[in-house]
């Protein structure tokens, strides 16, 4: 919502203290990310029943939902490029190709790569835990050079 009535999107990292604090906390934690869970659950939901209709009436459903896709892909790309940075319709359309892959498998297949794909999320998330604190704050001095001479 911020991005939305000012340009919080330019502002790397906002510093809030005091009550602003507290807010933002209370925003980000109870506010800001919980439609991706809903968002994510429709959409996966819309696949399986657009699949299934389709698979009933015998159309060729890979072509089909493939069409749909591109055509979601065009206008999140445009939506993202001409109006609003935010944009996630993109990423929909490219999270529903992949998603393509899974129609139709094991259960036990759909779980391995689950959990298998949350682990390497979380890998990779948490390799910033083994950087030096030197490293890090040579790179942060490295930014900050490069702020002071104007570089972006």
């Amino acid at each position: 919502m911020p991005a939305f009535h000012s340009p919080a999107f330019m502002i790397q990292h906002p510093v809030y203290t005091g009550m602003d604090y507290w807010l933002d906390l209370f925003f980000q934690m109870f506010i800001q990310t919980k439609f991706y869970t809903i968002f994510s659950f429709l959409f996966g939901l819309g696949f399986y029943i657009f699949m299934s209709r389709a698979e009933q009436k015998g159309l060729k459903i890979n072509r089909l939902f493939t069409r749909r896709l591109t055509v979601l892909l065009l206008f999140g790309a445009a939506h993202f490029i001409l109006l609003w940075y935010g944009d996630i319709l993109h990423t929909y359309a490219l999270a529903g190709f992949f998603l393509l892959l899974f129609y139709k498998r094991k259960t036990k297949t759909i779980l391995i790569w689950a959990f298998s794909l949350l682990i390497v999320f979380h890998s990779l998330i948490s390799v910033q835990f083994f950087i030096p604190a030197s490293t890090i704050k040579e790179m942060q001095t490295m930014d900050q050079d490069k702020e002071n001479s104007g570089v972006c």
